[in-house]
């Protein structure tokens, strides 16, 4: 089975929200928010996908951070008239002799900068829009040559007379990089998005369409680079007639808001207002995106999309085992799957990434040398469990570094659960699951049997804390395939009686998985 792509997920709640924030009043400038690895360029995409009202260009300035302030809004246009002609060529209907003008004038930003290779990659992207066929290398190299006999030419005509104000108002308007720019692209590429959205709305009257310019990534950006994109960005809006650059109904910031006042705050001092600073990029407020809800909402259809049960098993496997870690048939262990994934989520643990790094959810094959004998994985619901954690993770001591955090963060009682209160059913399993895995390996992984089943056996074992625990727990031999099992009879505070209210269930999780990761149960 191929690695599929994760799903697009219709977490209402987030999607809701965030649909009222893009259709408020007047909120031309969006700031949209969450940590770096959260999903937020998923999310948009996703979103964007879904509403085809929007009419959505995408720019990466990660790509401008070695550029001057001056050719970033250059390379910008660039990229604007790159994403409008791959994306709307048949909205546009490019004509002759804008084609040409495109074609000087991107020849002239690119040649400023000395860019050969993507002007021709330009030059060619244009001639396929323009159904005029694809340049050869020594045509580009003829019409880059070309343009340099144009650009002397230029140089060399006489300035006509122009009324003094009328002058210094035109030269103010096409200077490159200027606040107040309006050359001929500029006006190329207002007048290509007005196509798109005439072309998008005919026939779709009850429709309201907009441009949005979506600037994903400046939290991959150095400090320095992200501020001087912001003050570009910043520049080119007018404050007066209060409209984004080119006519945009919508721009979007995409970051982490926290960590642009850290920098902020590491650039300019705390006592300098970031309040102030930062309240220009956006209309109404920062849109916080929650990917907790959004993870939390989603974990069935994220894990769906990777579930390949019978991966290593193409002949399939007695239902009996099967059934166990089967979600549709043993609603108990997928609860559990979940239990420890949504409490992870909550730590921002794992993020959306982490759901892109997971391959499969699946049974695994792998036959293990425990103790005495050799055992398969999926005898063991913590075997299995593991396993299908892991795959979250670059290398297994992430996972118990996650499982030390986890241990660490809950919020444990010991105390005899006197009226039983302790309805977290959830706890007790993952508890159970792990004690193959902390009781002495001479007593589980044997071949000689000599317990005696349903008998109550005590171990005594400390919590996070360093209170000594009495655990009560019972053993069967499963005769089909010839393994222990362990079943959890109770965990008391030494001396007591009842069971404790809220055992951690992760400082069993982190010490069976350490141990199997010591005795090399798990690679």
């Amino acid at each position: 089975m191929s690695r599929q792509q994760l799903p697009i997920v219709n977490s209402e709640s987030i999607y809701i929200d965030f649909q009222e924030h893009i259709c408020e009043e007047f909120n031309e400038r969006i700031l949209f928010s969450a940590p770096f690895g959260a999903g937020k360029s998923t999310f948009l995409k996703n979103f964007f996908d879904q509403h085809e009202e929007y009419i959505t260009l995408k720019l990466y300035p990660v790509n401008y951070s070695i550029a001057p302030n001056q050719d970033v809004f250059e390379l910008i246009k660039y990229d604007l008239l790159y994403e409008l002609l791959s994306n709307f060529p048949n909205e546009i209907q490019l004509q002759k002799e804008e084609f040409s003008t495109l074609l000087i004038s991107q020849m002239f930003i690119l040649h400023k900068m000395k860019i050969d290779f993507p002007m021709k990659i330009m030059l060619k992207a244009a001639g396929l829009v323009s159904g005029s066929g694809i340049p050869d290398d020594d045509s580009i190299d003829s019409v880059i040559e070309q343009f340099k006999a144009f650009n002397n030419y230029r140089g060399a005509v006489e300035e006509s007379e122009y009324d003094t104000l009328n002058r210094y108002i035109k030269s103010s308007r096409k200077r490159l990089g200027h606040a107040y720019e309006r050359d001929d692209i500029s006006e190329l590429i207002i007048n290509m998005l007005d196509r798109v959205k005439k072309a998008k709305s005919k026939g779709n009257e009850n429709k309201n369409f907009e441009t949005v310019l979506l600037i994903d990534d400046l939290d991959r950006l150095d400090p320095e680079h992200v501020f001087r994109l912001f003050n570009v960005f910043s520049a080119h809006y007018d404050e007066v007639n209060e409209t984004n650059k080119f006519g945009f109904d919508k721009i979007i910031f995409v970051c982490d808001v926290n960590n642009i006042q850290h920098m902020f705050n590491h650039r300019y001092g705390l006592n300098v207002e970031f309040g102030g600073y930062i309240d220009k990029f956006y209309s109404s407020e920062v849109f916080k995106f929650d990917i907790v809800r959004y993870l939390k909402d989603s974990i069935l259809e994220l894990v769906k999309a990777r579930y390949d049960l019978f991966k290593f098993f193409s002949d399939g496997l007695p239902q009996t085992i099967s059934d166990r870690f089967d979600f549709d048939r043993n609603e108990g262990f997928y609860n559990i799957y979940k239990y420890i994934l949504f409490k992870m989520i909550d730590f921002q643990l794992i993020r959306v990434r982490n759901f892109q790094r997971f391959k499969h959810y699946t049974i695994p094959d792998r036959r293990i040398e425990a103790g005495l004998t050799t055992i398969s994985a999926y005898y063991y619901h913590f075997l299995v469990l593991s396993i299908n954690l892991e795959g979250f993770f670059p290398r297994p001591l992430d996972l118990l570094n996650v499982y030390e955090v986890l241990y660490k963060t809950f919020i444990s009682d010991y105390e005899p659960d006197i009226n039983k209160q302790n309805i977290d059913r959830s706890i007790d399993r993952i508890v159970e699951y792990s004690l193959p895995f902390i009781i002495d390996e001479k007593r589980i992984f044997t071949r000689k049997f000599d317990f005696e089943s349903n008998k109550d056996y005590m171990l005594d074992y400390l919590n996070e804390k360093g209170e000594p625990l009495e655990i009560t727990y019972q053993l069967t031999l499963n005769y089909d395939y010839e393994y222990v099992a362990v079943k959890l009879i109770k965990c008391v505070l030494r001396g007591k009686q009842a069971p404790a209210l809220r055992p951690n269930p992760f400082w069993f999780l982190y010490n069976a998985y350490k141990n199997c990761i010591n005795k090399k149960y798990l690679n």
